[in-house]
């Protein structure tokens, strides 16, 4: 299991996967089980609507958020009571286990035993200034490590593949792009989204930001925005969702908060914090459109859900939100507040709330073919077919 409560984004690339696997027709599903490997700390409400396609659930004692390869060394430690890599060896056989993501071992078992390692993304080498040097060396020495030894590294975007045989060219021949897609779930479709609206005692119209508060994310580019549209009296809502604490800058939820009252625009924003996932997908379908302003992703989890949902969003220009290319879309300078207010100030005066629900449809039969073609992919790697 990847993610916690401070990176929502690992929790559903891992959900997304499993259920993407179990959209595979019965004949497929029946030549492969699954088993989740997870730690204790992490609540059980984030990852139980996989559980019932689990076949085996492990858990490792609790342990401290570490960068994928020390937590992958940590886990041998704890589960295995040792650092022993032929302990860990053995621990997996004796689960009849052949294939293990995202994971690889170092040296000799990393040419023996089949699994393959994910790499996000390289935001630190595009964002430095949002890292500490100690993270930035953590970050450094794990991709090293990872591009020395792991087998089959995986990136979730060409843009991210790009980057890796940039930085590490010598490994270029062990990449292989899997861009995770959005599972809808059935039950999505049957509340109704006016009443998660009234639930948090939100405006009939409102914009929707669902991403977490980390520097990089760029809420404050939205919120410049907005002041600029209220000094022509233009006042749109922002309802935000996520986790309101960013582990790498402890003050920059108070710089947040600081903000929202120097530009007058407390009776505007409404943050929401982080919300159970039903709740959130309702908020996306009762929105106007979905913002998502962000100065960098990997892959980002946000771009799908709006797109398996049929919603319009704004998004900025980055490259991989061009790769994404979602429908109903229009790209921005996301380091311009002017052009983004321009664009904000169109939708509100063009867009009506709520759900579209030819459009809605159309979207979800596009998504269960994405995704069990995503299933397909996944299965191949581990098969070692692709």
């Amino acid at each position: 299991m990847q993610g916690n409560r401070n990176w929502i984004g690992g929790i559903e690339y891992m959900k997304n996967m499993v259920l993407a696997l179990n959209s595979l027709p019965p004949d497929v599903q029946s030549t492969f089980e699954l088993s989740l490997l997870s730690d204790r700390s992490l609540e059980e409400h984030l990852y139980r609507p996989i559980l019932p396609y689990v076949k085996n659930l492990f858990f490792t004692e609790n342990m401290p958020p570490q960068s994928l390869v020390s937590k992958a060394h940590r886990i041998i430690r704890r589960v295995l009571s040792g650092n022993n890599e032929y302990r860990f060896h053995s621990f997996f056989k004796s689960q009849d286990f052949d294939f293990v993501y995202p994971f690889y071992f170092e040296k000799i078992l990393s040419k023996t035993y089949r699994c393959a390692a994910w790499i996000p993304d390289f935001q630190h080498k595009y964002l430095p200034h949002f890292f500490s040097d100690n993270e930035i060396r953590k970050r450094d020495l794990s991709f090293e490590r990872t591009a020395t030894h792991a087998p089959t590294i995986i990136l979730s975007s060409k843009t991210a593949e790009t980057d890796f045989h940039t930085y590490f060219p010598q490994s270029m021949h062990k990449t292989k792009v899997l861009s995770f897609t959005t599972c809808p779930d059935p039950t999505w479709y049957d509340p109704d989204p006016k009443e998660i609206q009234k639930k948090y005692s939100l405006p009939d119209q409102f914009f929707l930001i669902c991403n977490q508060f980390w520097k990089h994310k760029n809420h404050l580019t939205v919120f410049r925005a907005m002041h600029h549209l209220r000094k022509l009296s233009i006042r749109p809502a922002i309802v935000c969702t996520g986790n309101i604490e960013d582990t790498r800058d402890k003050a920059y939820a108070g710089l947040i908060q600081r903000t929202i009252d120097e530009l007058g625009l407390r009776d505007q924003i409404h943050i929401l914090g982080l919300i159970p996932r039903i709740d959130q997908i309702q908020l996306i379908r009762r929105s106007m459109a979905v913002l998502q302003p962000s100065l960098f992703e990997g892959w980002s989890t946000v771009v799908e859900d709006a797109r398996c949902l049929g919603k319009h969003i704004l998004i900025s220009d980055i490259p991989v939100h061009k790769e994404q290319n979602p429908p109903h879309s229009i790209f921005f300078n996301p380091d311009s507040p002017e052009e983004l207010s321009q664009y904000l100030a169109q939708w509100w005066g063009e867009l009506s709330p709520g759900e579209n629900l030819k459009r809605e449809q159309e979207a979800r039969q596009a998504a269960i073919a994405a995704v069990t073609s995503y299933g397909y992919k996944i299965l191949a790697i581990a098969r070692g077919s692709s």
